[in-house]
Parts: C-alpha cells; sequence; structure tokens
C-alpha cells in the first residue's frame, strides 16, 4: 500500500469515527480556506524557503541558512491547541 493509500485510509477511518458537527466545521473552515485564495500562496514540497530564524519551546534561537550548512532541513510548523 503506497503512503496516498495509506493517507486516504487514515482519513476515512478518521471521517467515520467523529461528530458530524466536528466534520461540519472542518468542512467549513476548508471551504473558507479555498474561497481565500491563500491556499494557492501555500509553499510546495520542494519549494524554497526564505531565510530566517526562530525560537523553539524552549527558547533557543535556530538560523536556517546555518541548518542547511549541516544537511537537508524539514519544517513542521504547529499551528497550535485547538
Amino acid at each position: 500500500m503506497s503512503l496516498k493509500e495509506k493517507l486516504a485510509a487514515l482519513k476515512t477511518a478518521a471521517v467515520q469515527k467523529m461528530p458530524p458537527e466536528a466534520l461540519q466545521v472542518i468542512q467549513r473552515a476548508r471551504q473558507r480556506l479555498e474561497e481565500s485564495g491563500l491556499a494557492g500562496k501555500a509553499r510546495k514540497a520542494g519549494d524554497r524557503a526564505p531565510a530566517f530564524s526562530l525560537p523553539d519551546t524552549s527558547g533557543n534561537v535556530h538560523d536556517l541558512q546555518a541548518m542547511l550548512t549541516r544537511g537537508p532541513v524539514v519544517l513542521v510548523f504547529f499551528r497550535g491547541g485547538w
């Protein structure tokens, strides 16, 4: 099973377990995002990120350019609590 197939199966299982009210909230939020046009402006896999420095949860500042000198970097952004 490919990763795409596994993700689709996980999504299907999650939707089946989700209360209808929660699913409606998610669907409305997705629709608003699509209508806003912001999704089309988002970075895609393989895009180059701009140079930046950001603190982690412990207050340590990390510089993208410095990390790239040590090898590839994977960026993960956590939206925060729902």
